[in-house]
């Protein structure tokens, strides 16, 4: 029986195979509809208690709650049409992260993507208990922002500055102020950091949500590399359907200058900041920031 199991398997793969190889493979397979991209799981995130898990569903408009143990469907947490108070009318969401408490969830759409994980977009804090959506700043789109560990905080980047958003007031403050395109870039990391360490928030919160250490990187130095901008396919650029556009950025080529980087670390109560000696080398890399308490 065994051997005959055997055998039915390696005919039905052979015709598959067959099959394959008769289909006409064309751009568009690869390029729009992903006919060879491997199928994964996308999107699950595990709740606190460690028994269910979230999804986005529904096009971007709700958020679902599951049992790991049962794979059923127990609340919908986040619901577009379900919504007390949405000023800006989001009619859905690209994407969500919740609160350390999971009282809170930050949103965001309208996705602008910078490079391979860098990204603008425009981020709402959702209030689970008031069912309120209210926006995380009043002009312009952010970066990377994230919840202090207290749940009433939020961190986030925007024109090469760190800011604060206080929930519990409603006020929002600049932690930083000398941001600017292709010098200071603040609690971000540089095209280099991002490509080569494989991250896009360059600040992190104490554990006790009193401090918050960033890194700053002075690009000033670093040579600027530009390239032109076509109107393309996927996604396609109009503006660019005429004449070409150009874009440009810091980009140390290699045996070039890199970014001069520092370490430092804002108070919240007291808005004070200080610098971290990181010793006394010229050139050196700081691929992540983690707190750590010494008795």
């Amino acid at each position: 029986m065994q051997k005959l199991t055997f055998l039915f398997l390696t005919i039905i793969l052979f015709g598959s195979v067959v099959d394959a190889q008769k289909k006409q493979i064309t751009i568009e397979d690869i390029t729009k509809a992903g006919s060879f991209t491997a199928k994964r799981i996308d999107g699950l995130r595990s709740m606190n208690d460690g028994v269910h898990y979230t999804a986005l569903e529904d096009g971007g408009t709700r958020i679902v709650k599951y049992s790991y143990k049962t794979g059923e469907a127990v609340e919908v947490v986040f619901d577009i049409e379900n919504i007390k108070r949405n000023p800006d009318e989001v009619s859905k969401i690209n994407g969500y992260e919740f609160s350390p408490d999971e009282t809170k969830i930050l949103v965001y759409n309208d996705v602008e993507r910078i490079y391979r994980r860098s990204f603008l977009a425009s981020y709402y804090v959702y209030d689970r208990k008031y069912r309120e959506l209210i926006p995380l700043a009043d002009e312009g789109k952010q970066q990377v922002p994230a919840f202090s560990p207290d749940s009433y905080k939020i961190a986030y980047v925007r024109n090469n500055n760190i800011y604060l958003k206080k929930l519990r007031f409603g006020t929002t403050s600049a932690i930083t102020e000398d941001g600017e395109e292709n010098k200071i870039i603040n609690g971000i990391p540089d095209w280099v950091y991002e490509e080569e360490f494989g991250y896009n928030r360059a600040f992190e919160w104490s554990p006790d949500g009193e401090d918050l250490a960033y890194v700053k990187f002075d690009e000033s130095g670093v040579k600027q590399f530009s390239f032109p901008l076509y109107k393309g396919a996927h996604p396609s650029r109009e503006e660019f359907s005429l004449y070409p556009g150009q874009y440009e950025f810091k980009y140390p080529k290699a045996g070039e200058a890199n970014s001069k980087v520092s370490v430092h670390v804002f108070n919240v109560k007291n808005r004070t900041t200080k610098t971290i000696d990181v010793g006394e080398l010229d050139d050196f890399y700081v691929p992540r920031l983690r707190w750590s308490y010494h008795r």
